[in-house]
């Protein structure tokens, strides 16, 4: 877990210094955590 700590930091911290925003890289990843489940379809069991 402390290396994704480290990781995201950095990547944050990247984002910031270029002008993207960090805001950018975390509506890129709530978009992802949000469209997983209905890619994997509707079944419960797989949820």
């Amino acid at each position: 877990m402390r290396g994704f700590l480290v990781l995201f930091r950095r990547e944050l911290a990247l984002a910031w210094g270029r002008g993207g925003g960090p805001l950018l890289a975390l509506a890129f990843y709530a978009c992802v955590v949000t469209l997983l489940p209905l890619a994997a379809g509707r079944a419960p069991e797989r949820l």
